[in-house]
């Protein structure tokens, strides 16, 4: 079951210097809507929301001190989040990935108990406590979740992609 909350906005228009015609203003257009189609036909539940405004993403990028991987960037751009079948959190929100983020890595508390937070720009929970990551300064699309309790990080996906898949097909066991 797919459902859409408000409206996923059209493809914003070709940047400066494209003509619309060109090819590169129709892949812009083309990849705007790769990935609501491809979790659209995955298995399971999904909820996507509006498009995450451009304002956001540069918000998240400027809070975090780097940018987002680019394919979160382009997830990001056609819904801004998707929930799972109980409303848990597939992807957050470009806000929330910044707050979440932040709040990680500034916590005096949680750095005397956990390795840093860094190396990881989470982006999605499990709704347990354990949060999913992709590397943050290392162009690698892996996937990895930390667990709360002790502190582990391990990979899980290859990319978001198969993480979406194999997280809406179940295959992703904690």
């Amino acid at each position: 079951m797919i459902s859409h909350v408000g409206q996923v906005t059209a493809p914003s228009p070709a940047p400066a210097g494209l003509q619309a015609g060109s090819v590169q203003a129709k892949l812009t257009k083309v990849e705007s809507t790769v990935w609501t189609e491809a979790v659209a036909a995955l298995p399971g539940t999904a909820v996507f929301k509006p498009a995450a405004p451009e304002s956001s993403l540069v918000h998240c990028a400027t809070t975090l001190g780097h940018p987002l991987p680019a394919d979160l960037v382009a997830l990001l751009r056609e819904s801004d989040g998707i929930e799972g079948e109980y409303g848990d959190g597939l992807i957050w929100s470009a806000e929330r990935i910044a707050s979440e983020n932040q709040g990680l890595r500034e916590d005096a508390e949680l750095a005397s108990l956990y390795m840093p937070f860094d190396a990881l720009l989470f982006f999605a929970d499990e709704g347990n406590g354990d949060l999913f990551g992709l590397l943050s300064r290392i162009d690698r699309p892996d996937v990895f979740v930390w667990n709360h309790e002790d502190d582990s990080r391990i990979w899980v996906a290859p990319t978001l992609a198969k993480y979406l898949e194999w997280r809406l097909a179940g295959q992703i066991k904690l």
